[in-house]
């Protein structure tokens, strides 16, 4: 299950480098390159914005339908969680 507002773990550190954009989790010692979408995402994960927030925004900024916006933006939400790269939710 995805959080309802998903919010990034604190030192997962953010490299944007030329066309690519990457996670670096120092925890997991991994590093994650994130595509358009994935990076539009990462952005708005702040406690704030819930994942339907996020879709409406993802849909008017690629003009997508909301629909198709929502299930990408959950996928996306869910790869974070797999990898452990969002703080844990009450």
């Amino acid at each position: 299950m995805t959080p309802n507002k998903p919010l990034k773990r604190d030192d997962v550190i953010y490299k944007p480098l030329g066309d690519e954009n990457l996670l670096v989790d120092p925890k997991n010692k991994k590093v994650h390159s994130l595509n358009v979408t994935a990076n539009f995402v990462w952005n708005l994960c702040d406690g704030r914005h819930r994942c339907q927030d996020i879709s409406q925004k993802l849909a008017k900024q690629f003009d997508v339908k909301e629909v198709d916006a929502l299930k990408d933006v959950e996928g996306v939400v869910a790869k974070f969680q797999e990898h452990s790269l969002l703080k844990a939710h009450d």
